[in-house]
């Protein structure tokens, strides 16, 4: 019985290490602004458009509650997220003025100040 303890756990740690390692990590606020960057001087923007909504979507915002408190801690991350949900409203207006042809530059330009506020502190 203790020789086969020993190679289940050797595989239980390999299976761990690989799942760590094949899940994607979650993008950098600085990928999702230079997505939004090269919507702005892109023909159509809006497949960038797109994809910077999707990845902002993966973006888990933490805001910087280093060495504070409980309840201060969890204002600060409440805003982080508020401010990533008004990023996701911006792109999505963004969106939406792009596809019905007029000039998203100031949308966009308005959704990538929204993202530099909700990456705040995590980078």
């Amino acid at each position: 019985m203790k020789n086969l303890l020993l190679p289940l756990l050797a595989i239980l740690g390999l299976l761990v290490s690989a799942q760590n390692t094949l899940l994607a990590e979650p993008p950098k606020i600085d990928q999702i602004i230079d997505t939004l960057h090269a919507a702005k001087e892109a023909k159509d923007p809006v497949p960038l458009l797109e994809k910077a909504r999707g990845e902002l979507s993966n973006f888990k915002p933490a805001g910087n509650t280093a060495g504070m408190g409980r309840k201060k801690s969890a204002g600060i991350k409440a805003a982080a997220h508020d401010d990533k949900h008004d990023a996701m409203e911006a792109i999505g207006d963004a969106i939406d003025v792009a596809k019905k042809g007029g000039d998203a530059t100031p949308k966009i330009t308005h959704a990538i100040a929204l993202v530099h506020k909700s990456g705040d502190g995590k980078n």
